[in-house]
C-alpha cells in the first residue's frame, strides 16, 4: 500500500474512543482509494495464561457487555488473565499485575513465561493488539472460592481450572475469545513435549 494519507474526527472518547477516519490510499491494483472507516481506538492489552505441569489451566469467567448480543442468557465469557496497558508498563509487567488483581497469583511465582506475540483482535474496527504470554505455576494454591478483581473497575471474576484438553474439545460450546484459544493450543504444544 502506497501513499497512504488519514484524517481522523472523534466522535466519542471515553475509556475507548471512537474516531472516523478517511483514509486515502493507493491500493494493491494500483487504484487510488479514498474510503470512510468508523474506529475504536483502545489501548492495547497484554494476557498470560497460567498453567501446571498436568496440563491444567487457570481461567477466569466474568460478565463481558460484549456477551450479551449473542449469549444474552451468558453473558459471561471464559478468558485468561488480561488487562490493559497503562502508561509505561511493558506488556509482560502488565500481564503479572493482572495475574496478581485477577487471581491471586504474583509475579515470583509463575515460572517458563514466554510470550506468543502480538495480534490484532478486530483490525478491521478496532486498534487494539493482544500480548498473549503463557507461565507456569503452582495452581493447587489458588483460592476457588474467592471473588477476585477490582471493585472500581466493577470487576467481578470466578477463577475456575480446567484440564487444557478439555476446554479444547469444548471450545465450540464455551463462550471464549480467539486469544484463549490460541493460548490454549501454546499450552498443549508446550506439555506435550
Amino acid at each position: 500500500m502506497n501513499n497512504l494519507t488519514t484524517e481522523k474526527r472523534t466522535l466519542h472518547k471515553g475509556f475507548m474512543s471512537l474516531v472516523e477516519m478517511i483514509a486515502s490510499y493507493t491500493s494493491s491494483d494500483g487504484k487510488k482509494v479514498k474510503a470512510k472507516f468508523e474506529l475504536l481506538e483502545r489501548s492495547d492489552c497484554a494476557s498470560i495464561l497460567l498453567y501446571d505441569q498436568s496440563g491444567n489451566v487457570l481461567l477466569l469467567s466474568q460478565f463481558r457487555p460484549g456477551a450479551v448480543c449473542h449469549s444474552p442468557n451468558n453473558p459471561e465469557v471464559l478468558e485468561m488473565i488480561s488487562g490493559v496497558i497503562e502508561g509505561n508498563d511493558s506488556p509482560i509487567e502488565t500481564a503479572i499485575r493482572e495475574s496478581e488483581e485477577e487471581s491471586g497469583v504474583i509475579g515470583a511465582d509463575i515460572k517458563n513465561i514466554k510470550e506468543i506475540g502480538a495480534f490484532y483482535l478486530s483490525p478491521g474496527g478496532s486498534t487494539e493488539r493482544a500480548h498473549i504470554f503463557t507461565g507456569m505455576t503452582d495452581l493447587s494454591k489458588i483460592d476457588l472460592n474467592k471473588v477476585y478483581g477490582l471493585e472500581h473497575e466493577s470487576e467481578s471474576i470466578k477463577v475456575t481450572i480446567q484440564h487444557v484438553d478439555s476446554v479444547l474439545n469444548d471450545a465450540k460450546n464455551l463462550n471464549i475469545n480467539v486469544t484463549l484459544y490460541a493460548a490454549l493450543l501454546n499450552v498443549k504444544s508446550e506439555i506435550s513435549k
